[in-house]
């Protein structure tokens, strides 16, 4: 999801983005899942941003209250 709204496929694909179907017993699908928890669990924990690219990664520490 982003920012809380579903990004599908057939959305996707009729606004002409480039997309590609993966289905779930693909072992892509698998890596691309383990790596959304993760992320997930990260920016829910102890980051509030997490960027990343093939070249490089950036992750902002939350702010601290008080």
């Amino acid at each position: 999801m982003a920012h809380g709204r579903d990004i599908v496929f057939d959305e996707a694909k009729k606004a002409g983005l480039n997309v590609e179907l993966i289905r779930r017993k693909e072992s892509l699908w698998r890596l691309v899942s383990e790596l959304y928890t993760r992320a997930d669990y990260y920016v829910s924990s102890t980051h509030c941003k997490l960027v990343e690219s093939p070249e490089h990664h950036f992750a902002a520490p939350c702010p601290r209250e008080g």
